[in-house]
């Protein structure tokens, strides 16, 4: 796993703890989402997205290149990333008007 990978996952937990907590909303239930949703966006990031694109640059010897290699391998991480700002923008909009 890589750090940006696992520094996400921080940012996401407080992140979504702290969005919660201003929303008046049970923020350990949120912050237990938003953490489930990154790890299973970046699972699913690393299969459908790393893999292929990893399998394509070393068919081409591209790989070899060490740049381009940390790059692809953050693939997952920015999808999980993305991942969580859609899960949280759904979970604000589930919050009834009071």
């Amino acid at each position: 796993m890589s750090l940006l990978a696992k520094l996400g996952a921080i940012a996401v937990i407080v992140w979504f703890y702290m969005t919660a907590k201003e929303k008046g909303e049970n923020a350990t239930k949120w912050a237990i989402v938003g953490f489930i949703g990154y790890c299973l966006s970046a699972v699913l990031g690393y299969f459908v997205v790393y893999k292929p694109l990893s399998a394509l640059f070393l068919t081409h010897g591209t790989a070899s290149s060490p740049l381009m290699v940390m790059l692809i391998s953050q693939i997952p991480a920015l999808v999980a990333i993305a991942a969580a700002v859609l899960i949280r923008k759904r979970l604000i909009a589930s919050i009834p008007e009071k």
